[in-house]
């Protein structure tokens, strides 16, 4: 996982609004996030294992953490974190592996961090006004999913998670595991929809 300034590693996640000119994509109005694309004819059902390749964080710069040793370690544990929230949500039937395969679905994920910022802040123009909610005090997920292999993309998605109780400088790793897995039974609510018809 990497954390970024104001450059963001997955900018067509950012401009969701783009898919909406796109005919190959399809917005979902009953979908368990936020906002949702898919890309239509995809047979989502070959694939039943999901490769996590990228993770990173943004945040407003001015929330960076002084200490870039500390920013470092809480990356690196948010990323062991996620991966195992999600082999524990994915359970038996999905397996989350390490190489790309033909079964294997690539998630990249970008958490928008605006938990630096209080209720009522305003948000930062790189965020503001796109096609997802983030807000003062939360994170969002941006989500895509490509095939491992060919890595064409296959969906994009965006969800607010909760509002952060703590201050500034402080990781609340209960609350941050909350979100972690929320999104990780979507992910495999859905696939369990896509398999079972």
């Amino acid at each position: 996982m990497t954390t970024l300034g104001n450059s963001f590693i997955i900018p067509a996640l950012l401009l969701l609004s783009a898919c909406t000119t796109v005919d190959v994509y399809e917005y979902q109005n009953e979908s368990r996030a936020d906002v949702v694309y898919i890309k239509q004819g995809v047979d989502f059902s070959r694939y039943n294992s999901v490769q996590i390749r990228a993770i990173s964080v943004w945040y407003p710069n001015d929330a960076a953490h002084p200490d870039e040793n500390v920013s470092g370690r809480n990356i690196a544990k948010a990323q062991n974190l996620f991966k195992q929230v999600m082999i524990d949500e994915l359970g038996d039937n999905y397996k989350v592996v390490d190489q790309p395969a033909r079964d294997a679905l690539w998630l990249h994920v970008e958490f928008i961090d605006l938990r630096s910022l209080n209720p009522g802040d305003p948000i930062p123009a790189e965020v503001s006004g796109k096609k997802f909610r983030a807000q003062a005090g939360h994170i969002t997920l941006v989500a895509e999913l490509r095939d491992s292999v060919s890595e064409e993309v296959l969906a994009r998605a965006a969800d607010l998670g909760r509002q952060s109780q703590g201050g500034p400088g402080i990781v609340e790793w209960d609350e941050i595991e909350a979100d972690f897995r929320k999104w990780a039974v979507m992910l495999r609510e859905w696939m369990d929809d896509i398999h079972n018809g």
